[in-house]
């Protein structure tokens, strides 16, 4: 059984609860049920072990975890999500800041959906990617390019099954990108 901030996240340990603790902030959108949604398309198996997601905002921590943020090198104001190992006392949980993830988007955008969707799988399907590295995988440390790596493809599938029909057109863009990227490479040598 998993509590945070004195709040019941799940009875089972395979289900994922999406909670939202926000303080003094109100999302631009229904990030609970978007967060949902993207769980619904990662595999069970991946989830397993994984007993909740807090989706929060930055002024929910405290000075402490405020500065421990700081002294692992990152800016605490650029924290999109954290990972939290299962202990002895707790299962594993995942801290998604949604102030951060969705600042940095222009309100007009967060009105598309394929738009509004992503901003929050990315950070999600990372965060999952780092619990697949240490609760699937049985990996001893957290590795962001392993992580990164699961959220590319967990993202992709989501994409795929969400979007099925912007698919081609997504396909079309990135073989065309690439085509571009690969013309001005060859100008820039001459």
């Amino acid at each position: 059984m998993l509590y945070i901030w004195g709040v019941k996240l799940a009875d089972k340990p395979s289900l994922v609860e999406v909670v939202e603790r926000y303080r003094d902030y109100e999302p631009p959108l229904n990030a609970a049920a978007i967060a949902g949604r993207i769980l619904s398309y990662v595999p069970p198996q991946y989830l397993a072990g994984l007993n909740g997601i807090v989706l929060t905002n930055m002024g929910t921590l405290s000075r402490r975890r405020m500065r421990s943020q700081a002294s692992l090198g990152s800016k605490a104001s650029r924290v999109l999500g954290l990972y939290h190992r299962a202990t002895k006392a707790n299962e594993a949980w995942i801290e998604i800041f949604v102030d951060n993830i969705f600042n940095d988007w222009p309100k007009f955008a967060l009105k598309i959906p394929l738009i509004r969707e992503l901003a929050l799988a990315f950070t999600i399907n990372h965060e999952v990617g780092h619990h697949i590295q240490i609760y699937i995988l049985k990996g001893n440390y957290e590795e962001e390019g392993v992580a990164g790596k699961w959220e590319r493809r967990l993202s992709r599938t989501f994409v795929q099954r969400r979007f099925w029909y912007l698919w081609p057109v997504l396909y079309l863009a990135g073989w065309v990108s690439r085509i571009v990227k690969k013309i001005v490479r060859l100008m820039k040598k001459r």
